[in-house]
């Protein structure tokens, strides 16, 4: 794992404002065979355990010519919430909320001819969870390690990913070409108590005493009210990058420069659904106003709930695209001095569409935007090897932030404040960037027995 201070908008484009980090997966090897093994255990007062284990194994399957690696991994982190009723604390479930995270990679290494090299590869994860860590106070003992919650329903999560890519080298004299060709696809499906927060929205807009620090008030609204709220998100990215470098170490004069290509798509669903009665069929909604107001949900808003189950929709589809070009160099002017610079050019194609409905109103309302923006990150950067032990080092670098667009759900909630700012149109927003400046001095004393590093910067 390789972490790099930000911005890295030269060499990494717009995901790198604040730094990069770089997960670096070891190689397969055309050479020799190596594994790993590793096991953990640890125990929680008064929870489940928690174990993980994983290991790898790799090496060549033709000498110098093909070699594999494949790896696998497997963590529990046990729960340590007790789910109880809200209303006497009696225990409903003990330690609710466990997360199972399984991972697995596989990669081969093909030399077809001398110089070239091919590695595909597929990465892909599983997790899985209930509950949460969110406790009531009310029903805990925090020094006595009791953490209890008292909601309705129990929280769920279903995250996964999947990632092939495909790397290509060729080597020649002093240059490398390379290639990386990447495919990500993500689903997740997590669902939640949405109850508690409708009864806390009614009971800070109307005054109606729905929550108490133990749970819900049946007294005041309805017993066992539950509003499952579900959360659907997906994503498919994709990303090209070709480059061109120099490959030679001992060149005082070192070069990169190259294309890059991505698409990333996400559609996110949320749902805000009621609970029914399993004998009349009657939703919990419909229970609730007929004890707030003595009217179902239809005669107090004049719509009943949307498609007959939902209290509110939001579908929002998500584009980016982005092209960018990229260089970078450095010169070794002496054995103690050293500069470099590196500059990239990018557009950025940002399109949205979203989709709202609840039970205020008919139908479906809809809001869409898109922008194209380009952004030119520079960086520059001066190194000064005054000793063995003592660098002195100067940088300037610029990142950025693609624009987006703001949720109709938000606008719609907010409209008043916006009139009132004079905003105009918020449905999207334009990028941002930042110019980070620093100076600084690190090195080591003492025969390497204290090291130091101090800097001064400035952002902006």
């Amino acid at each position: 794992v390789e972490v790099l201070r930000g911005p890295q908008g030269t060499l990494y484009g717009a995901g790198s404002q604040g730094g990069t980090v770089r997960f670096i997966t070891p190689q397969p090897d055309l050479q020799s065979y190596s594994a790993y093994g590793k096991a953990e255990a640890a125990f929680t007062k008064g929870g489940e355990p928690t174990y993980e284990s994983g290991f790898a194994v790799g090496g060549p399957i033709v000498y110098d010519k093909l070699g594999f690696r494949i790896s696998a991994y497997n963590r529990r982190d046990g729960g340590w919430v007790d789910w109880v009723d809200y209303n006497s604390g009696n225990l409903r479930a003990e330690d609710t909320n466990p997360v199972d995270v399984t991972a697995f990679r596989g990669a081969l290494t093909w030399v077809p001819i001398e110089g070239l090299s091919l590695t595909p590869s597929v990465f892909h994860q599983d997790l899985k969870s209930t509950g949460t860590a969110t406790v009531t106070e009310a029903w805990s003992d925090f020094g006595e390690s009791e953490f209890n919650y008292s909601h309705n329903l129990l929280p769920t999560n279903h995250d996964r990913f999947t990632l092939p890519s495909l790397k290509a080298e060729y080597s020649f004299g002093d240059y490398l070409a390379v290639s990386n060709t990447a495919y990500y696809k993500r689903d997740q499906h997590s669902t939640s108590d949405a109850g508690v927060w409708r009864l806390s929205n009614l009971q800070f807009n109307f005054g109606f005493p729905l929550l108490t620090p133990f749970g819900p008030n049946d007294d005041a609204g309805v017993p066992d009210f539950q509003a499952p709220g579900h959360i659907i998100n997906g994503q498919e990215n994709f990303t090209q990058e070709v480059r061109l470098q120099s490959d030679s170490r001992d060149s005082r004069f070192t070069w990169v420069a190259g294309l890059y290509y991505s698409k990333a798509k996400q559609h996110n669903v949320e749902q805000g659904t009621s609970g029914r009665n399993a004998h009349t069929g009657e939703s919990d909604y419909d229970r609730l106003y007929q004890r707030l107001w003595g009217m179902t949900v239809l005669e107090r808003h004049g719509f009943p709930l949307f498609e007959g189950k939902y209290s509110y929709v939001t579908d929002t589809w998500v584009e980016e695209e982005q092209v960018a070009a990229f260089a970078d160099a450095s010169w070794q002017v002496t054995d103690k001095l050293s500069l470099s610079a590196g500059i990239r050019v990018s557009e950025v194609e940002f399109n949205f569409l979203a989709a709202r409905a609840s039970n205020t109103q008919a139908d479906w309302t809809y809001n869409d935007g898109s922008s194209d923006e380009r952004a030119t990150t520079p960086r520059f950067n001066i190194t000064y090897q005054a000793t063995d032990g003592t660098m002195l080092y100067a940088n300037a670098a610029k990142g950025f932030r693609g624009g987006g667009a703001n949720s109709s759900s938000i606008i719609d909630r907010c409209a008043q404040y916006i009139a009132e700012l004079g905003l105009g149109d918020v449905s999207t927003y334009d990028s941002d960037f930042v110019w980070s400046y620093d100076l600084a001095v690190k090195g080591d004393t003492f025969d390497g027995r204290l090291a130091y590093d101090v800097g001064v910067y400035n952002i902006d």
